[in-house]
């Protein structure tokens, strides 16, 4: 399969738009998410990182940033801006290949409308992650024309509730107009939490009489329809 981000990666640095969002990114980190989570001692996941920009600026405040990307020009893009960056474990891959990992943090900035299948994609991060950031642009005609990969507050609600997280806060989290002559774009995002559950315990530092004491678990499977006709498949623990 071809690398369709290979002829942009070189120079995907150089457009202030990208570089922007990415600074706005990390802002939205710094006022939604520090306030929550001690940043200082944190494993965050960043799938989608692109050239890393978002990710260096996470890891100048983690513990240590894990970077995804299925695309091997950009990761190599990647690992030579990184490379005096020693709490930054860059994968050229997707964010299954991750799956039996724990992070403090996920965030997705303006990848979740390129995954094939959005709401698989959360029923993993959801595995994987305590605390998930989605940023994306808003689903707004003006803006996107025809292409229409925005989302919606509706849409973020429905699936982060349906795959086990609770949404923080929902809403537009920053705005982008390049020129006089380009409609103003809203990024739309969502901090959303999942509980605890008895895999997290379990991955801790537990001797056998603790992890006997613990509950089993109770499953129910339910369906729901997201606002997009996507049916989700919900274990509800």
């Amino acid at each position: 399969m071809g690398d369709e981000w290979a002829e942009s990666a070189a120079t995907w640095d150089d457009d202030p738009i990208v570089r922007f969002y990415s600074e706005e990114a990390f802002r939205m980190v710094e006022e939604k998410v520090a306030p929550l989570l001690d940043l200082s001692a944190s494993t965050v996941l960043d799938v989608g990182c692109g050239t890393g920009l978002l990710s260096r600026k996470l890891a100048s405040r983690c513990l240590k940033v894990v970077s995804v990307d299925p695309s091997e020009a950009m990761v190599r893009q990647c690992r030579d801006k990184s490379a005096d960056v020693p709490n930054m474990e860059i994968i050229c891959g997707v964010v299954d290949d991750v799956a039996d990992r724990r992070f403090d943090l996920a965030v997705a900035s303006s990848v979740c409308a390129f995954v094939d299948d959005y709401v698989a994609f959360l029923r993993t991060v959801a595995r994987t992650s305590t605390f998930f950031l989605q940023l994306d642009w808003r689903n707004d005609r003006a803006t996107l024309g025809d292409y229409g990969a925005g989302f919606s507050e509706t849409l973020l609600d429905d699936c982060l509730r349906n795959v086990g997280f609770t949404p923080k806060f929902l809403g537009n989290m920053f705005e982008i107009k390049p020129d006089e002559d380009t409609p103003t774009g809203y990024v739309i995002g969502a901090l959303a939490e999942r509980p605890i559950s008895k895999d997290d315990l379990l991955s801790s530092n537990m001797d056998d009489d603790e992890e006997d004491g613990l509950p089993e678990e109770v499953t129910e499977t339910s369906y729901f329809d997201c606002s997009n006709g996507t049916s989700v498949e919900c274990i509800i623990l």
